[in-house]
C-alpha cells in the first residue's frame, strides 16, 4: 500500500542525497565476510574463497550507478574495443578470441608478436593495506 512506498521513497531519497553529498552511509562500508569452499581438502584455508556479504540498498544503488555510468561511457565512445570485462556479449573466452585473431593476423602478415604473461595470482594478498585504504 501506500505506507510503503512512501517509506520507500524516503529511503531512496535519503540514500541519493548521501550520494550527491559524497558521503557513504556508515552501514555501507560494513560487510560480513563469510568463507564459502572451493574444493580440496577442507582444512586448507586456501582452499576457502572470502564473500563478502553487504547492504542490499546499497546493491541496488550500485547497479543503477554502474548502469548510468556505463552507459554514458558508451554513449559517449569512451570504452576501448578491447575492454571485455563488465560488458554484455563479451567475457573472457571473447577477448582471448579476439587475442587470437589479432595474432594470427599478424604473424600471417609475417610480423612477430611478442607476449608477456604476468601470473596475478594472490596479488591482492601482496598490497599493502595501509596504502591501500588511504
Amino acid at each position: 500500500g501506500k505506507p510503503k512506498k512512501k517509506t520507500f521513497e524516503l529511503g531512496c531519497s535519503t540514500q541519493i542525497e548521501s550520494l550527491r553529498a559524497g558521503e557513504t552511509p556508515e552501514d555501507w562500508r560494513k560487510a560480513n565476510i563469510t568463507p564459502i569452499f572451493k574444493k580440496g581438502n577442507r582444512n586448507d584455508p586456501a582452499n576457502y574463497r572470502p564473500v563478502s556479504l553487504t547492504s542490499q540498498v546499497c546493491k541496488v544503488l550500485e547497479t543503477i550507478v554502474r548502469e548510468q555510468l556505463f552507459n554514458h561511457l558508451k554513449s559517449n565512445n569512451l570504452l576501448s574495443e578491447e575492454q571485455h570485462g563488465f560488458r554484455e556479449g563479451r567475457s573472457c573466452p571473447s577477448n582471448l578470441l579476439t587475442t587470437l585473431e589479432d595474432w594470427t593476423s599478424i604473424l600471417e602478415g609475417g610480423d612477430c608478436v611478442d607476449v608477456a604473461y604476468l601470473d596475478f595470482s594472490k596479488a591482492f594478498d601482496l598490497v599493502s593495506h595501509k596504502h591501500l585504504l588511504l
